[in-house]
């Protein structure tokens, strides 16, 4: 009779394969998320990159900036999602001369956190009040908030003294 051999592997091999699976997997991950952060951190520089070509394009067609705003104006105390048709951005509420928008197309006026973009007039970080677009980051703050993990684009700014 011919006897059959079977092969299969021991304990062992199988304990090494998995030490070199877990030690591959402890280098990838890390690296992984990593990357992950860079491209979330690549997309809001992209995306407050347009809102200000955007906010250009509202002032090149309509001599205001968002909010009406005049180009002199540069604290105002007005706060509002980017998406608010009232700033001229995605939408007009009609009351832009010479609107020819949307400005923005596509996306959401979210950030790769889901938070809302925020036009935002008087924002204070620094010893420095002005007109920026931010985000909350990855703890997701939103309008009033200002905290370390915000990413904050100044439009224009002045000095700030809070003796006032």
């Amino acid at each position: 009779m011919h006897q059959r051999l079977q092969r299969a592997f021991s304990l062992v091999e199988l304990l090494v394969v998995l030490a070199i699976i877990g030690m591959l997997t402890a280098i990838a991950v890390p690296q992984l998320l990593e990357s992950r952060e860079k491209s979330r951190v690549a997309r809001i520089d992209a995306d407050l990159q347009a809102l200000i070509k955007a906010s250009q394009a509202l002032f090149d067609d309509t001599g205001e900036y968002p909010g009406h705003l005049a180009e002199t104006t540069c604290v105002d105390g007005r706060e509002s999602k980017v998406t608010d048709c009232k700033l001229g951005l995605y939408c007009t509420d009609n009351s832009y001369e010479d609107w020819n928008g949307p400005y923005l197309l596509g996306g959401e006026g979210t950030d790769p956190w889901g938070t809302d973009y925020i036009y935002d007039t008087d924002y204070y970080v620094d010893d420095r009040i002005g007109r920026v677009f931010h985000t909350g980051g990855p703890n997701r703050s939103g309008i009033n908030v200002y905290d370390d993990d915000n990413t904050v684009l100044f439009l224009c700014s002045e000095p700030y003294d809070d003796d006032d």
